[in-house]
Formats: structure tokens, C-alpha cells, sequence
């Protein structure tokens, strides 16, 4: 990318330059590597879309499974009682509606 090079020479020049224009460059410089980021990140989320489940197919406990491979020992035991409260919740949910449980029991119940 030539612009990279364009930053890292205005780096090189910057202890050269006298007090006002060494201000403005130091701007210039901050503001190519702004744009140089948001290009990345634009480019990177991108890649990112292609290898992500569509959104609406996401869960809470997809994303909890996501996040607990970035915990700590202690973290990721929260994670876990977490997952297993959304597991629990979504059977709870499954069986509220008294398919499941009337085929097992044969009679149908009410969590109310």
C-alpha cells in the first residue's frame, strides 16, 4: 500500500520539522492513519460477513460459546453457568407450550 510508505516518510521528516508545521503534519498523519484503519476495518468486516451466521440465525448462546473462548478460568465458569441458564430457558420455553410434555406424560401440564 503506498500510502503506508507516504505515512512512515512524514513520521521520518516529523523531528525535522519547526514547531508549527510539525503540528499540522503530526494532524496529517494522525488523520491518513484514521483512514488507513477505517479501510481495514471496512475490508476486515467484510471477510468477517462472509465466514458469520446471518444474524437472524444467531442465538444468545452462540454468542456466549463465541465470547467464552476469551475468558479467563473464573469468566469462563460464569459462561458456562450462562449457557447452561439459556439451555435450560430454551427447554423450559419448548416445553411450556406442552408438545413435549404431553407426548412423555400423556397428560398435558402448565408451568404457570
Amino acid at each position: 500500500m503506498p500510502e503506508e510508505r507516504t505515512v512512515d516518510m512524514l513520521k521520518a521528516i516529523l523531528p525535522f520539522m519547526k514547531p508549527p508545521m510539525k503540528d499540522t503534519m503530526k494532524t496529517c498523519i494522525q488523520l491518513l492513519e484514521i483512514r488507513r484503519t477505517i479501510e481495514r476495518l471496512n475490508q476486515e468486516e467484510e471477510e468477517l460477513m462472509a465466514c458469520s451466521p446471518p444474524a437472524e440465525d444467531a442465538s444468545i448462546y452462540d454468542m456466549f460459546q463465541a465470547i467464552r473462548g476469551f475468558c479467563t478460568p473464573k469468566e469462563a465458569e460464569t459462561m458456562d453457568m450462562l449457557i447452561n441458564f439459556t439451555q435450560m430457558a430454551k427447554f423450559y420455553k419448548e416445553m411450556e407450550g406442552g408438545d413435549i410434555l404431553h407426548d412423555l406424560t400423556g397428560t398435558k401440564q402448565s408451568f404457570s
